[in-house]
């Protein structure tokens, strides 16, 4: 049975993570309140991904074949990511030094820079997330056999706690860290009946959209703590799947960024960074934060997105989903 809740859920998930990757190319200085709230509230939209991974490889769990599995994966994910990331391991290897990276990286020999690259993600924002995810592929066996004990799931208390404990971080630390929300996401999917049934329940969407501001507030006034922005969002999660379920919500727009948002997720950065590009070249400095301004760059970022998924289509036709996911 198709999950058509989780299938716009997927859509919400990369419009989080698109606007969580626009907010840099805006100077928030003259409106800090607005930044800050609009960092709290979309930054770290990877959860949601990882949430749903979690829940739909729990839901197909029945038809788990290991070799079809991992060739599934090579070919839609980790193949993408080889390609898509060329561009950018070519600019940062020959051409420009990348900032942030580890003293001594570029003191390593090219070709270990290549490796170091495909290996940790780093040279283009969102990427990180495929090495990360690629590690939850390598002990999908382990993740069935505690699927298959359902008690384990008695420890997702513990696993938040050691989340909340060990930030993100290299991709081993970024595994740890979000062990608890794919594991979460594995939880609601097992029980989905019974919880679903609950989570559509007013009294049960109130508390939640209580919980939410309630963290908010917490974050903002009292601790600004990335740990609660971590729980908020497996608050937000609940809240999603029970609007989705309860008013049966379908969308075109997000049936499109649902169904090409492996697509949007391999390309987005580049658009971002070409757009940041042009602003500091004619600008000679990011746009003024702004909410207006804020909505308008998202949606130039997405349309931009689906013109260059259409003509990657239009060129490769089913081939696609092996350059870009889709």
């Amino acid at each position: 049975m198709f999950l058509s809740y989780i299938h716009n859920f997927r859509g919400i998930a990369i419009l989080y993570i698109v606007a969580g990757h626009s907010i840099s190319a805006f100077n928030w200085e003259q409106s800090p309140v607005q930044g800050r709230l609009t960092r709290m509230l979309l930054e770290n939209g990877t959860v949601f991904f990882v949430f749903i991974a979690g829940y739909l490889f729990q839901y197909l769990s029945y038809k788990y074949v290991p070799k079809k599995y991992f060739l599934s994966k090579l070919s839609t994910v980790v193949l993408p990511y080889l390609l898509v990331s060329i561009p950018a391991i070519v600019t940062f290897v020959f051409f420009q030094e990348r900032e942030s990276l580890w003293p001594g990286f570029y003191d390593n020999p090219r070709w270990l820079q290549i490796i170091y690259f495909y290996l940790t993600g780093l040279h283009l924002a969102p990427l990180w997330f495929i090495p990360m995810i690629c590690l939850f592929y390598c002990i999908s066996p382990l993740l069935l056999l505690m699927d298959r004990y359902s008690w384990t799931y008695l420890l997702l208390p513990v696993l938040v706690i050691v989340s909340c404990h060990v930030p993100r971080g290299n991709i081993f630390e970024s595994f740890v860290h979000f062990f608890s929300v794919y594991f979460f996401g594995m939880f609601l999917s097992h029980y989905r009946v019974v919880v679903n049934e609950h989570l559509t329940k007013p009294l049960v969407l109130s508390l939640l959209i209580f919980d939410f501001f309630a963290l908010v507030y917490i974050e903002y006034f009292l601790a600004d703590d990335p740990y609660i922005n971590l729980i908020r969002k497996l608050f937000v999660c609940c809240l999603f799947i029970g609007l989705l379920v309860k008013f049966n919500i379908s969308n075109k727009i997000l049936e499109l960024l649902a169904k090409e948002s492996f697509g949007i997720f391999f390309i987005h950065s580049y658009v971002i960074s070409s757009i940041k590009i042009a602003e500091q070249h004619f600008l000679g400095q990011y746009l003024e934060g702004s909410l207006v301004a804020f909505i308008f760059f998202i949606m130039i970022v997405l349309l931009s997105c689906m013109a260059i998924i259409g003509l990657i289509k239009k060129l490769f036709a089913a081939n696609s989903k092996y350059l870009i996911g889709c």
